[in-house]
């Protein structure tokens, strides 16, 4: 699921293609299919012109958003492409795949990728640093790693988590990165030294996390496999759990917060969306 950057379309995906949201209609106003298998992963690049989709055909496909046809598919991967994420200046696109990898593949002229290999099993998740420089994947063989865009060299790997690690994000203001995992924690760490600054006691196995755009709150998604699926949220500047949770009819795969921080929007897996008010956390 991913927002676009102008907060009027989101774009969620189900097992036969990407569908195009007009938030204002609360209406399906597109749907990219091509894929041959199940759509793990989109996201829109930062100008808001491309769509990005990974598959479980092992594929990642680009799509112009104008004109909703299709413009590239990028192969490479063994395995389901299970996490997107574009650079800020939307020149690489980076993809976590269940084959181990991390693969990053520049958008001009020609997407060759390199791949970034060291985990032992599944990347779950993969984020930017603010300034481009730096990326971190999540992995269910429960590390982190820090990779030099630039380079392709892994600078970090941090070590922390008892169970799969599966979302990670980094501070939009400072060098803080912040992940979660199958250990019912989610874990501090200072992406400039590898130390972790402080690990929270969530009570539950947790599948995603989301920050929003102040660094004010953060949105963790749970429950990997249990009865009880929630939306939590945490005050940042306190590290507490916020007393508000959310229930959902089924396990949070994915959450992001829209651009302006106002509103959370919940992919769970029985195929919806929900829509959060952030101020109320309310549906």
């Amino acid at each position: 699921m991913a927002w676009a950057p102008d907060v009027r379309m989101l774009a969620t995906t189900r097992s036969d293609g990407v569908f195009l949201w007009d938030l204002a209609q609360r209406r399906v106003v597109a749907k990219l299919k091509g894929h041959e298998g199940e759509v793990h992963s989109v996201k829109f690049s930062p100008d808001g012109k491309t769509v990005a989709s990974g598959s479980g055909d092992n594929t990642i496909r680009l799509w112009d958003l104008a004109s909703r046809q299709l413009l590239r598919i990028l192969k490479g991967h063994h395995d389901r492409v299970w996490s997107l994420a574009f650079s800020p200046d939307g020149q690489t696109l980076v993809s976590g795949s269940w084959d181990h990898d991390v693969k990053l593949w520049k958008l001009s002229p020609k997407p060759e990728p390199d791949v970034l290999r060291g985990h032992a099993d599944a990347v779950q998740c993969v984020a930017f640093s603010p300034d481009d420089r730096i990326l971190a994947s999540a992995s269910l063989d429960g590390t982190l790693k820090l990779w030099h865009v630039q380079s392709g060299t892994n600078v970090a790997t941090l070590n922390g988590h008892t169970g799969g690690a599966t979302g990670v994000v980094f501070s939009h203001h400072d060098t803080t990165l912040i992940s979660c995992g199958l250990d019912q924690t989610i874990r501090f760490w200072d992406a400039a030294t590898g130390a972790q600054l402080a690990a929270l006691p969530a009570g539950k196995n947790l599948a995603c996390l989301a920050l929003s755009p102040d660094d004010r709150t953060l949105a963790a998604g749970s429950d990997w496999v249990s009865s009880s699926n929630q939306v939590s949220f945490w005050d940042l500047r306190t590290r507490h759990e916020l007393p508000h949770r959310v229930s959902v009819r089924a396990m949070v795969r994915t959450l992001a917060f829209s651009p302006d921080g106002r509103t959370l929007a919940a992919g769970v897996i029985d195929n919806t969306v929900e829509l959060l008010d952030v101020a109320s956390h309310q549906s």
